[in-house]
Order: C-alpha cells, then sequence, then structure tokens
C-alpha cells in the first residue's frame, strides 16, 4: 500500500503530529509525506518514508486570493490507496474521501468567504473528521462528521516536578505584535534572575545576553526538567505541556481566534490559567503554590491519551 500525508505548514505541531502517525504505520506500507525541508532535520524517519518538498498556503494573505488552493490542483494522487491530512480540507477538490485530523480550519478562524471555501465545505461532509475531544473549534466543525479522540501519545511524566526552570513558548507561527511582547518579557526576566528561562529557538536571539535564558530544544530531555510553561495557546504545545504534566499559564492577546477559542478550553476545563497582562500572567505563574500545580498534574495525567490509535485503526481497515 501506498499513503500520502499532507501536514499543514503554519506552525510546527501539524508537522510534529503526522510523523507520530507516520512513523507508527505498519513498516510494509509507503509513506510519502509533503512538506517543508524543515523536517528532514527535525524529527526521526524510518526507511519507508519519504519526504517530499511542497508549498502550501502559509499566512493569510495567501489564503484570501481568489486563486487559492492552486497547489492542488498539481497534485497526482491517483497513485495513492489513500491520503491523510492534517487540517489541509482542500485536498478534498481533489480527491473525494482523505482522512483528516483537524481541531479548525483556516477559513473559519479568519472568517474568509469565497466560493472555494464553501465548495471545500460540502465535499467535506463526506469525510470522516478526527478531531480533539476537548479542543475543536465548534464553527469549524458545524454539520460535519466529527469523531472525538484523545490527546496524541500517553502521558509521560513519572513523577510532580517542582523547580525553578521555566518553558517560554511564543510558538514557531508568526507572533502578533511579536515586538511589544518580546520587550516586555526581556524586562520580566531582567528581574527574575533566580529562575532558569527555556525560549523558542526563533525568539532565543532576543534574550541570548541574559544568563538565565537557554534555547528551547522542545524535545524529551527538556520537558523532563520544565516545572511551568507559559506559552501563547497554540495545541501544539498545549498537547505537549498536558502530556509532561507542566502546568499551563497562557495569553492570548493580539493573537487569531484559534488562540483565543483555546484558551477558553483550558479555563473552562480548569487546566491552567489565563492573564493577558504579562507582568501578572509571569507572577501568577512563579508564585503559584505547589498544592494547586500538584492538581493539575493529576488532572493532567486522567485526560484521554492515544488518540493516534484511532487514525491508525481506520488505515487498518
Amino acid at each position: 500500500m501506498k499513503i500520502a500525508i499532507f501536514p499543514c505548514n503554519n506552525g510546527l505541531g501539524h508537522i510534529k503530529r503526522s510523523f507520530e502517525i507516520a512513523n507508527k504505520i505498519n513498516n510494509k506500507v509507503k509513506v510519502d509525506f509533503f512538506t517543508k525541508d524543515i523536517t528532514k532535520n527535525k524529527f526521526k524517519k524510518n526507511k519507508n518514508l519519504s519526504i517530499k518538498k511542497i508549498k502550501n498556503p502559509k499566512n493569510l494573505n495567501e489564503f484570501k486570493k481568489s486563486t487559492y488552493p492552486k497547489w492542488v490542483k498539481d497534485l497526482d494522487l491517483n497513485k495513492y490507496d489513500f491520503i491523510y491530512s492534517d487540517t489541509l480540507p482542500e485536498l478534498v477538490l481533489k480527491r473525494n474521501r482523505i482522512i483528516i485530523f483537524a481541531n479548525f480550519f483556516w477559513d473559519k478562524i479568519f472568517k474568509i468567504k469565497n466560493k472555494i471555501f464553501k465548495k471545500i465545505d460540502k465535499k467535506l461532509i463526506l469525510n470522516k473528521i478526527y478531531t480533539n475531544y476537548l479542543f475543536y473549534h465548534k464553527p469549524s466543525m458545524k454539520e460535519k462528521k466529527i469523531i472525538k479522540i484523545g490527546f496524541f501519545g500517553k502521558f509521560s511524566k513519572k513523577k510532580f516536578l517542582e523547580n525553578n526552570n521555566v518553558l517560554i513558548s511564543l510558538g514557531t507561527a508568526k507572533l502578533i505584535n511579536s515586538k511589544k511582547i518580546v520587550r516586555k518579557i526581556k524586562n520580566i526576566i531582567n528581574k527574575e534572575e533566580d529562575y532558569n528561562f527555556y525560549i523558542d529557538k526563533n525568539y532565543y536571539k532576543f534574550f541570548k545576553n541574559l544568563k538565565n535564558v537557554y534555547a528551547a530544544k522542545h524535545d524529551k530531555k527538556m520537558f523532563e526538567k520544565i516545572s511551568i510553561a507559559i506559552i501563547k495557546p497554540g495545541f501544539s504545545i498545549i498537547s505537549e505541556c498536558l502530556r509532561n504534566g507542566v502546568p499551563i499559564f497562557c495569553f492570548d492577546n493580539m493573537q487569531n481566534d484559534e488562540f483565543k477559542y483555546n484558551s477558553k478550553i483550558i479555563l473552562k476545563n480548569k487546566l491552567g490559567y489565563k492573564e493577558n497582562n504579562l507582568e501578572k500572567l509571569f507572577y501568577k505563574a512563579l508564585n503559584t503554590n505547589t498544592k494547586t500545580k500538584k492538581k493539575l498534574f493529576k488532572k493532567y495525567k486522567l485526560l484521554k491519551w492515544s488518540g493516534e490509535m484511532n487514525i491508525l485503526n481506520e488505515f487498518k481497515k
């Protein structure tokens, strides 16, 4: 069998999640993984997985163009037994039935209305859409056949951890009003000499002159020593924090509807805290008592896990 996998390139989370699926598929199956070059050195891949370079839309302006989605027209999908997509619904324009994981769709997040997205919406009705049971964006999934699944992977932290290691994650996608946010965070860190701060690599350059700041690798080794996370609440980093038992403190001001929706879910399910004033957010994160953080740790452990198995079982059918 041959499978094509298409993750959205707007944010590393879609790619990382799709690699988890690709690497758990039976090793007799050939997988073509369509993405950017970035993945070649980011994730381990098995011998039956081939990287195929592709340019799909990565910003709002491209989504608004009347010619969107041009990139789909050039695809030859006839040689594949089935197609898997992470948050790229436009593939239904080329093939009626595909397997999709998505918590939201970009046209609903950015409130884009045009003929192409209306056509995509109609075709999506024919497809099963796998979505996280807590964080699916209800306006995106209206009138669609959704299958609610748990978070990918398993809860991995063996015991509660408390130390002065703090993750600051602003994401790989473009951060709205980034200069102002970075400046505020830098001023706060300057006053907190007793803490070690791990910051995303693409923002580390603004902080590297500070002795207590390190580049975040977002790997297992890093998460084993992190005890607090201050984040822009994208689904990928939320999942990593939950999986590793790291208490979540988030902000969503000046960000798009995806992040605002995710922060509402965090508050509704009591999975963490939100505060858009960065000074207050850092104060809350660094001064929350141990009892409260232990309570969050236990709650994360009891969430539904191994959601990717539902998708893999669909492949097996």
